[in-house]
Formats: structure tokens, C-alpha cells, sequence
């Protein structure tokens, strides 16, 4: 059996299909404190919000966000998904830009104010800088 290489049409269409998604720089607000998550998402179609509101929460599966480990995953499961609301910075980037976007607006300095969720560095460095702590409900430390 002969196989046959792709046509220059099909090929084309495939990497269209492929490159349909585009990425976002975001911010998310919980309403009932005024904390803010900044982070990168890869989308559809950046017009159309479509219930990702950080750190891997979605904001239509609990799964997500109810066995929490990360302080905005923690907020999402206390103050529940309609207290939070995303904005988008900026739109219509490629993954290069939005990392790089990211990383200037997610900096050391924006990860040691008291009003963000975030704890590690922009940018895809994954440095974390911020201590968590974890207490059980009698306000014990568990872990830091």
C-alpha cells in the first residue's frame, strides 16, 4: 500500500484548523474583595468568554476548583465562581507575546502585594515568591 503525502490544499487547511486558537492576557477580579489573578489563555475566540477564569478554574466545572491547592483556586471555592469576574488585557497574541506580556506585568512586586492571588513569576518562569500557608479548619498550620 502507497502512502500518499498530503496535498498542499489539505495541508494548508490543516494548519489553519490548528492555528485557530489565540492567546489572551487576563485579569480576574473577585468581587467580594478586590483580589486580582493575572494570567495567559489559549482561546478560540478571545471576543467570547468561555469560563476560564485563572490558575485552571472553569468556571462550569467544580472539579476545578474544589479540591483546591493554589491560594486563587482556595478564593474560587469560598467565594464561589459568580464572585469572580475576568477581563481581558490584551488580545489577539501569540504564546511568545502574552508570556512576555505577562512577565512584565506579573513581577516580584506585583506578587508581594497583599491584593493579588499570584505566587509565582510571570512569564512562564514558575518561580514561586510568595509563601502559602495551609491551615486545616481549627486554624492549625498544615504545610507552608
Amino acid at each position: 500500500m502507497k502512502v500518499q503525502r498530503p496535498s498542499e490544499r489539505s495541508r494548508i487547511k490543516f494548519e489553519m484548523e490548528t492555528n485557530l486558537k489565540e492567546y489572551i492576557v487576563y485579569m480576574t477580579i473577585n468581587l467580594v474583595n478586590n483580589k486580582i489573578y493575572i494570567g495567559v489563555h489559549k482561546t478560540e475566540n478571545p471576543n467570547i468568554f468561555d469560563g476560564y477564569i485563572g490558575c485552571n478554574v472553569k468556571i462550569n466545572s467544580p472539579s476545578t476548583y474544589m479540591n483546591p491547592s493554589t491560594p486563587f483556586q482556595y478564593a474560587v471555592k469560598k467565594y464561589g465562581v459568580k464572585n469572580f469576574k475576568r477581563y481581558t488585557i490584551k488580545s489577539n497574541l501569540t504564546r511568545q507575546e502574552a508570556l512576555e506580556l505577562e512577565a512584565i506585568l506579573v513581577d516580584k512586586e506585583f506578587i508581594s502585594r497583599e491584593d493579588t492571588y499570584n505566587v509565582a513569576l510571570g512569564g512562564n518562569v514558575g518561580k514561586v515568591c510568595k509563601k502559602v500557608f495551609q491551615f486545616d479548619f481549627k486554624g492549625n498550620l498544615l504545610k507552608e
